[in-house]
C-alpha cells in the first residue's frame, strides 16, 4: 500500500505537515489502503486552487463545459471495473 499524496492544483504532492491514515474494511478490519490526510495548510491550498479554477470555468462556454463533464463521465465508465471492487471493499 502506497499513499500517492494529495492532488493539489493539478499535481500529486506530499507535504511535511500531512499525515497518513489507514483505510480498513468495516467487514474484516483488513487494511485496504493508506491515504494522506490533509492538513490545514493543504486545505487552504486546495481552496485557493478551487477559487482560481472556478474563475477560469466561469468564462468557459457551456458547450466546452459539457464536453469536459462528458469526458469525465466516460473515464469513470471506462474504470468502473476497477472502481467497483474498491468502493465495495470500503463499504464492507
Amino acid at each position: 500500500m502506497t499513499a500517492t499524496g494529495l492532488l493539489l492544483d493539478g499535481s500529486w504532492t506530499k507535504r511535511a505537515d500531512s499525515s497518513l491514515h489507514t483505510v480498513r474494511s468495516p467487514f474484516s478490519g483488513d487494511a485496504l489502503a493508506e491515504i494522506v490526510t490533509a492538513s490545514a495548510s493543504d486545505t487552504d491550498a486546495a481552496l485557493e486552487s478551487a477559487v482560481a479554477g472556478a474563475a477560469l470555468l466561469r468564462n468557459t462556454p457551456a458547450p466546452q463545459r459539457t464536453a469536459i463533464l462528458l469526458k469525465a463521465a466516460s473515464i469513470a465508465d471506462e474504470r468502473i471495473a476497477s472502481l467497483a471492487p474498491t468502493l465495495t471493499s470500503q463499504m464492507g
